[in-house]
């Protein structure tokens, strides 16, 4: 029966085996290290973070599945453009929408406006990129993206007041 085994009683015989004048070296190492108290949270923490990833991907992607690749980049620009607080109008078209993404994020103005001038080819003049489109367009996307997630995170942080601080028991 595992409960009645004594892990002391097993090492009853090696201990004996050791000299009484036998050199030690002051540290006390312990013999084992409880990880199980470590793992559990762990592992709660992991199982955590995986169905928030999951889940803000099923979101992020909620309702693209029919959507050809041009027409899901537009939409998540204008995803994006939402958390970075560059909205789109209903009455802009892609183009204009394009410039004020530009306007917000110049560093990615080329970017925003390959990709509203790809949608709108394919949506109003039935043009469907090539290879190579899409090649542009998924790189065009890659540099729109990590700039209107820069700007959604910037928004975060407070700006520092432009007013004069007044000082603690000053005047």
């Amino acid at each position: 029966d595992p409960e009645d085994f004594d892990l002391e009683d097993s090492f009853e015989p090696f201990i004996e085996d050791i000299p009484e004048d036998f050199p030690s070296t002051g540290i006390d190492i312990p013999f084992s290290i409880d990880l199980s108290r470590y793992l559990i949270p762990t592992g709660i923490a992991i199982a955590v973070l995986a169905a928030v990833v999951l889940l803000t991907r099923l979101v992020w992607n909620f309702g693209l599945g029919g959507l050809s690749t041009e027409e899901k980049l537009y939409a998540k620009m204008g995803r994006l453009g939402l958390l970075a607080r560059v909205r789109s109008r209903p009455n802009q078209t892609p183009l204009e929408y394009a410039a004020v993404v530009g306007l917000a994020v110049p560093n990615a103005a080329e970017a925003a406006r390959s990709i509203a001038t790809t949608y709108a080819l394919s949506r109003y003049g039935h043009r469907q990129p090539d290879e190579a489109g899409l090649t542009e367009l998924n790189a065009a996307w890659n540099q729109l993206r990590l700039s209107l997630i820069g700007r959604a995170f910037r928004r975060l942080v407070p700006e520092p007041s432009s007013q004069p601080q007044r000082q603690l028991g000053g005047r």
